[in-house]
């Protein structure tokens, strides 16, 4: 069922700026990240492990030229 709404343009006009206003990440991006070797040794897995979970998207890795990282606010969320 649809609806009218009634409004005014200025009104309109401050809905819309609000809207537009960049919202805050809820959740600060790290700038620290891990390598396989500290991702393996901290959850004490084998190097294949740590490849499955990037390739299935349990961990997203960072790929710096030939060397992979993770973030370290997505691995500690996997570690809790």
């Amino acid at each position: 069922m649809s609806e009218i709404i009634l409004t005014t343009k200025a009104e309109l006009q401050a809905i819309v700026k609000e809207a537009m206003q960049p919202q805050p990440p809820t959740e600060q991006p790290s700038k620290k990240l891990y390598t396989k070797k500290e991702v393996k040794q901290l959850f004490d897995v084998a190097m294949p492990t740590i490849d499955r979970w990037s390739r299935d998207g349990t961990l997203k890795r960072i790929t710096v030229g030939n060397r992979v990282y993770f973030n370290a606010n997505e691995v500690e969320n996997l570690l809790a």
